[in-house]
């Protein structure tokens, strides 16, 4: 087996509150997944606890309305 590191960024946190359409979704996890032979990075998303995850390519963080 090949031994490989990497560094990435991820460009949300858990219990960020972004908007896709018109829904608000909160971020409950987040899964980096490396793939090795094309050297990609992609992050994946589980949103409000529904152990499905996304991939989010043009989601925002939105503010709290406080």
């Amino acid at each position: 087996m090949q031994a490989v590191t990497f560094e990435a960024s991820c460009p949300f946190e858990i219990g960020d509150k972004i908007q896709t359409g018109k829904r608000v979704h909160t971020i409950t996890d987040i899964v980096c997944m490396h793939h090795v032979k094309n050297r990609e990075i992609k992050f994946l998303y589980e949103l409000d606890n529904n152990r499905k995850l996304v991939f989010l390519a043009f989601a925002k963080e939105i503010e709290d309305a406080e």
